[in-house]
């Protein structure tokens, strides 16, 4: 088991690290644009659109119309005033959940939004959503060791990050040191997550795929595949800046009804996203079938979130055992 003084001294290098390897990355709010030394780097969430299906909104927009009885127009309009909201609605979460992160580790406040944030909390205000009582419910159970099968210590929260290697910049949601009983330890990447349903799988048109885009297919087109993919691109801009492996990755998905810790942890994934990124991988030569979008169906009847849900993990199999089974016939 590590001492305590141990943690602090990991935690305090890892803090070095990230300070070192953001050396000159700067990042532009107005136009979320992101420059390292000097050169526009796109963002994560720019990079995972390699992999994603396009939201072909005027198509879409087109068939809900002649389904209500409205023009286009308002179809579009609904749509971007509730994505408005609810963008809105994640950047006040993530921003009190950064408020909590600096109540946890006594980390300076330096965000103008947090501050204002701290003098409401001051006022006794309440928090006016149920979203913010899951940060609660996350964060008490960060501090008290009950949200993971180990303990976390955080470490950094709303941190950016490079990856000067394959020019990409992010900044990820909360970095925490994991420890366990025995000593073992490693980072763990959490990221918030507000959306109503990870698991629906969409596709851009009718008689579209329903699936990731290459290399990776195999993945059911939903949003806990795309996120999978964000948290695998900050855990390679990690490894340019620390030498603390990434040892989990995890999605706290707090929803109108619940939370609940959901695995975002794929080897393979991993591995075929890295390789394509440097255009060094292989084409794969397995024949992937359905079998991933039945499991989330199966998934799907096996979990339910309901009010004050647990911090269960909800495990997306690994590629290799996914391959194993199917070629199985399991």
């Amino acid at each position: 088991m590590l001492s305590q003084q141990e943690i602090n001294d990991i935690i305090e290098k890892v803090r070095d690290d990230l300070a070192k390897g953001a050396e000159g990355l700067e990042f532009d709010s107005p136009t979320h644009t992101y420059t390292y030394h000097g050169a526009i780097l796109p963002a994560v969430s720019e990079v995972c659109k390699i992999f994603e299906h396009g939201f072909d909104s005027e198509y879409w927009a087109k068939i809900k119309a002649l389904q209500s009885g409205v023009s286009p127009e308002e179809i579009l309009k609904s749509w971007h005033d509730n994505s408005q909201r609810a963008c809105d609605e994640g950047t006040s979460i993530h921003t009190y959940a950064q408020w909590w992160f600096h109540q946890a580790t006594g980390v300076p406040m330096t965000d103008p939004d947090v501050i204002a944030m701290d003098r409401m909390m001051l006022e006794k205000r309440p928090p006016s959503d149920r979203r913010m009582e899951c940060v609660d419910e996350v964060w008490r159970a960060i501090i008290d060791g009950s949200i993971l099968h180990y303990r976390l210590y955080p470490i950094a929260a709303e941190n950016r990050i490079v990856n000067p290697v394959l020019k990409y910049a992010g900044t990820f949601d909360l970095l925490c040191l994991g420890v366990r009983d025995d000593g073992r330890y490693g980072l763990v990447i959490l990221d918030y997550k507000t959306n109503s349903n990870l698991f629906n799988v969409y596709r851009p048109r009718f008689g579209d795929l329903d699936r990731m885009n290459a290399p990776i297919t195999e993945y059911a087109s939903c949003n806990a595949a795309n996120y999978t993919c964000q948290l695998n691109l900050y855990q390679l801009g990690l490894e340019c800046a620390t030498q603390v492996p990434v040892v989990d990755r995890i999605l706290l998905w707090m929803s109108p009804t619940g939370v609940a810790a959901v695995d975002a942890n794929d080897p393979g994934y991993y591995m075929r996203v890295h390789d394509y990124l440097t255009r060094n991988g292989e084409k794969s030569k397995w024949n992937y079938s359905s079998y991933y979008i039945r499991e989330i169906d199966e998934l799907k009847r096996r979990y339910h979130f309901g009010k004050r849900a647990s911090f269960g993990l909800l495990h997306l199999p690994a590629l290799k055992d996914r391959i194993h089974r199917h070629l199985a016939g399991v």
